[in-house]
């Protein structure tokens, strides 16, 4: 039994060791990556705009290949611009890689409810599909400050489309006073702590034009179980 716990603790050890290490390389990364990260000013649209470049550079690459030309003629200055951003993304990702190697201190596994308040326009419908994508394993609680029921037109954009049935939105809350943020979180809290008592151990809130593109889940769940905040938001 000696051995078996010199073994353990061993293992606890690098276990730290290998964490702490990951940290303070994820800082250093951050450090050294500001001016280079500056390039891209963390903005989606660029993101976006980088990688639909990538897949034109590909496209016109295949279509070469198959006429045996040489594709449609590219701008050098639009690829070094492609290159250069996407180059901008690469010391983010490795902070990410390391930032998810880091140690839990929370016991035992998270379970996370989403809670995202939308409008019924078609940007914030697509803003919340591309949300329901890229985090596809966890419940959403979904409150709609433009309707009263879901019988309002303005809920019923939502309804009607397939995405949105399918996701897993478990929560759909509606105004019943002013339709603010505080009465959002009560709406959702109370379900939460009333008819799903026990069944998630955090709520997380996000607003509702945010782009996830930037977003690794596997860093930034690491991140919260390692620091185990009492209260997070983004």
């Amino acid at each position: 039994w000696q051995k078996v716990g010199v073994h353990m603790s061993d293992a606890h050890h690098d276990q730290r060791a290998t964490s702490l290490a990951a940290l303070q390389e994820a800082q250093e990364l951050a450090k050294a990556s500001s001016s280079a990260l500056s390039v891209l000013r963390w903005s989606a649209s660029k993101v976006a705009a980088c990688s639909l470049r990538r897949s034109r550079l590909l496209e016109d690459k295949d279509t070469g290949l198959l006429s045996g030309q040489s594709g449609r003629h590219q701008d050098p200055a639009s690829a070094d611009h492609y290159s250069a951003e996407c180059q901008a993304l690469q010391p983010l990702r490795r902070i990410q890689r390391q930032l998810s190697l880091l140690e839990p201190s929370i016991p035992g596994p998270m379970r996370w409810l989403i809670h995202v308040m939308v409008n019924s326009r078609h940007d914030s419908q697509q803003l919340l599909r591309g949300m329901l994508i890229a985090l596809a394993p966890f419940d959403f609680s979904v409150f709609h400050f433009d309707a009263r029921s879901p019988a309002d037109e303005t809920a019923l954009r939502y309804s009607r489309q397939r995405w949105f049935a399918e996701a897993r939105v478990v929560h759909r809350g509606f105004v019943r006073g002013t339709g603010c943020i505080l009465e959002a979180l009560q709406t959702t809290v109370g379900w939460m702590l009333g008819q799903r008592r026990g069944v998630y151990s955090h709520l997380w809130k996000l607003d509702s034009d945010l782009d996830l593109s930037l977003l690794d889940l596997a860093a930034f769940r690491a991140l919260v179980a390692h620091r185990a905040p009492p209260l997070a938001a983004r």
